[in-house]
């Protein structure tokens, strides 16, 4: 009995070490990836990755630290568009760790990549059904989602009335919101809607110009889009329009 117990001491103290080390490769890799330094956290995730035994992930904390790190692996793998591969990482986090927001919503868009719209709403709607607070970044995180639900939807059906609404709702919750704002145009301009468009191009201008720190890929799509609505007959007018009634408005 004594000989058993130890042994089970002895386990438990491994564990708890790899678990610590695990912690602690996690922390770097993390703190590379904020710095922007994705090879060089990659290359950490992999070794965070493979401290990760079967016996540690046993560990509830251990499961979901290895989920984490499986997410941020494919985070990166969907910076350089490598899709499939993040997909796979996405697949292993679910097997060994709980089902996270952030974990559905990354599925989403890696079959959104692989232009498997469905299985990419169905992530999506999973990740929906996550959210369930009504802060911030609750009302962030859904704004993110719909937007890529809307995309799923469009791309599976052009003319399919729903991504128009939900981007308009979305655009009514967060009205700088510059992905919506440029997927709101995209459609509304292909269904004879431009004008509609304006108001919400206009201020994203606006709002990019102000920020301190702008996605230069968000900023030349709307300025493309921008160039595209005026050159639609009639649309300097109502730009002008739209213009004058901004100017008058009291906020």
């Amino acid at each position: 009995a004594s000989s058993a117990s130890s042994a089970s001491s002895a386990s438990s103290s491994f564990n708890l070490k790899l678990q610590n080390q695990l912690v602690k490769k996690f922390q770097e890799a993390m703190g590379l990836q904020s710095q922007g330094l994705l090879k060089d956290a990659y290359k950490v995730f992999k070794q965070t990755k493979h401290k990760a035994s079967s016996a540690l992930l046993q560990n509830t904390l251990a499961r979901q630290l290895f989920g984490l790190c499986c997410e941020s692996m494919a985070s990166i793998h969907m910076l350089n568009h490598k899709y499939l591969e993040a997909k796979k990482l996405l697949a292993n986090h679910k097997t060994y760790s709980i089902v996270s927001l952030r974990g559905s919503f990354l599925l989403g868009r890696a079959c959104y990549g692989l232009k498997q719209y469905q299985q990419a709403l169905d992530h999506l709607k999973e990740a929906d059904g996550l959210i369930k607070g009504n802060d911030d970044q609750d009302k962030s995180n859904k704004c993110d989602v719909m937007v890529w639900m809307a995309r799923c939807m469009s791309a599976m059906n052009p003319t399919d009335p729903r991504p128009l609404k939900i981007l308009e709702q979305v655009l009514s919750t967060s009205p700088n919101h510059a992905m919506a704002t440029v997927d709101y145009a995209k459609v509304a301009v292909t269904r004879g809607r431009a004008a509609d468009a304006l108001p919400h191009i206009l201020q994203t201008l606006i709002t990019l110009s102000k920020q301190k720190q702008v996605d230069n890929d968000v900023l030349k799509t709307t300025q493309r889009l921008f160039a595209h609505v005026i050159s639609r007959p009639g649309m300097v007018d109502t730009l002008m329009k739209t213009i004058s009634q901004a100017a008058q408005s009291p906020s």
